[in-house]
């Protein structure tokens, strides 16, 4: 019909409308980030790297020297929390313990560099740019990034996953984000990464005993303790499900047969 080229024309225009607007308000907002981040390093400079150096160093060499990166207060009895407490699962040592002799500046160049990577990898729809910009504004995305909180980490761990499967074991830094594991549930690498650190956990079972002990002598660590952080955790996550609809549009033509091809039964 004549009038199927005008509205296919006139839906591919509203499309470019649409794509240049994101672009704007995904620019415009990644700048905002930017500017918070270097605003929030101007005004709070103490809070430069304050978890690493003072949280998550300190564990791993505590680890290194007495076997547990617990203070005995934590697993004595109940104790308040403070900045400095260590609190994550005995898997993060994995992370950690190798910082102490890795240049600092890593911390923030590898998960950094591995989540733009990968979100450039899943192509993303240019709706997802606009709210993975926002979660970047989001105010404590930005004390994560300048204060090097393991919310990074996730990040990365949630769009490598997405791209190559096995990276989500790194979600075992922080189990309370394990439900965006979801981006890689399909992925085989995933479930053999996954099996290899529980094999890898078997030496630390008793750490992960004492873990439980501290959280459950903690009244302020509960199940939400950390979702004011799940913007930043969950950037991966969006880019992910901005290419869910493009995936399935694919799926049937992979799956196509060759034109000319006969079936066993045509033969």
């Amino acid at each position: 019909m004549p009038t199927q080229p005008l509205e296919r024309a006139d839906r591919q225009t509203r499309s470019a409308w649409a794509r240049a607007v994101c672009q704007v308000l995904a620019t415009c907002l990644l700048a905002l980030s930017v500017w918070l981040l270097i605003e929030l390093v101007g005004s709070r400079p103490t809070l430069v790297a304050v978890d690493l150096h003072d949280g998550y160093l300190p564990a791993a060499q505590r680890f290194i020297d007495t076997g547990s990166p617990y203070e005995p207060y934590q697993v004595a009895g109940r104790w308040q929390l403070d900045y400095r407490a260590f609190i994550h699962p005995p898997s993060a040592l994995l992370l950690f313990v190798p910082f102490l002799a890795l240049p600092a500046g890593l911390w923030w160049a590898i998960p950094l560099i591995a989540t733009a990577y990968a979100v450039n990898r899943l192509r993303p729809a240019p709706w997802a740019w606009v709210v993975m910009a926002a979660c970047l504004c989001w105010p404590r995305s930005t004390g994560s990034l300048v204060a090097g909180n393991t919310d990074m980490w996730v990040m990365a761990a949630v769009a490598a996953g997405a791209v190559w499967g096995w990276p989500i074991v790194l979600l075992a830094v922080k189990p309370t984000f394990a439900p965006l594991g979801i981006v890689a549930l399909r992925d085989r690498r995933a479930w053999i990464a996954g099996l290899l650190f529980l094999l890898a956990m078997l030496p630390l079972l008793p750490l992960w005993l004492e873990w439980a002990q501290v959280i459950t002598n903690n009244d302020g660590l509960g199940i939400g303790y950390s979702l004011l952080n799940l913007p930043l955790a969950a950037v991966g996550a969006i880019a992910w499900v901005s290419t869910l609809r493009r995936r399935n549009r694919a799926a049937p033509a992979r799956l196509a047969p060759l034109p000319g091809a006969q079936s066993g039964f045509e033969r």
